[in-house]
């Protein structure tokens, strides 16, 4: 008896001694993408939309759209709003769908992450709700290449660590640029904000100025 009581006191200390040596989390540098965010894809028309299960089609699936591109030029907007008719969102998805298909052939990507959700696509009770006003407001936007998702925020009081990472606003809307794991700027919107053309513009020059370095 007294042979197992030792026995189990040696193994829960070299337990505890793992724990305390385990090694902490790489701090991330500053100016690269945080991490991931992986959310609910609702559309993605990057292949023949005739053709729903092409290579690159993701639509339906829970997918990490930065781990996908972090080494492609990415437009990402993040919003915690779901977007109107008209209005910021859509002039920023427009713009997105003109610079991913003026970059095509260098294989840049851009996404619509709304992250509207408090729970995970499966357990939100407005998940179905969201989604499928995601449909109909791509059905008049025609997002392209613009691949749109659903994402977690969280609680009000607890913030997802992909919405912590990435400094999100939960109501807010943000224009990420990058490019080989590194963020080459960054837009943020405050959520009564209105985002001008001049603005709009000035993303896409920031775009244009980075696939013209050599």
């Amino acid at each position: 008896m007294l042979g197992r009581s030792f026995a189990c006191c040696v193994l829960l200390a070299a337990a505890l001694a793992a724990q305390e040596t385990k090694p902490a989390e790489p701090a991330k540098k500053e100016g690269y993408i945080p991490g991931p965010f992986t959310a609910h894809i609702v559309l993605d028309q990057r292949t023949d939309p005739a053709k729903p299960m092409g290579k690159r089609n993701v639509t339906g699936k829970e997918h990490c759209l930065v781990t996908e591109s972090e080494l492609n030029p990415t437009l990402a907007i993040f919003s915690g709003a779901l977007p109107a008719a008209e209005g910021n969102l859509t002039k920023l998805a427009k713009k997105a769908k003109d610079i991913q298909a003026a970059y095509k052939a260098e294989d840049f990507s851009a996404f619509a992450l709304f992250h509207v959700l408090t729970d995970d696509f499966a357990s939100d009770k407005n998940a179905d709700k969201s989604a499928d006003a995601l449909r109909a407001w791509a059905d008049g936007v025609k997002p392209g290449g613009v691949v749109i998702a659903l994402g977690t925020k969280g609680p009000d009081d607890k913030p997802t660590k992909p919405m912590s990472d990435w400094k999100l606003s939960p109501t807010g809307t943000s224009a990420i640029f990058f490019h080989k794991h590194k963020i080459v700027k960054r837009w943020d919107f405050a959520a009564d904000a209105d985002i001008t053309e001049a603005t709009i513009a000035a993303i896409a020059a920031e775009v244009d100025k980075e696939m013209k370095k050599k």
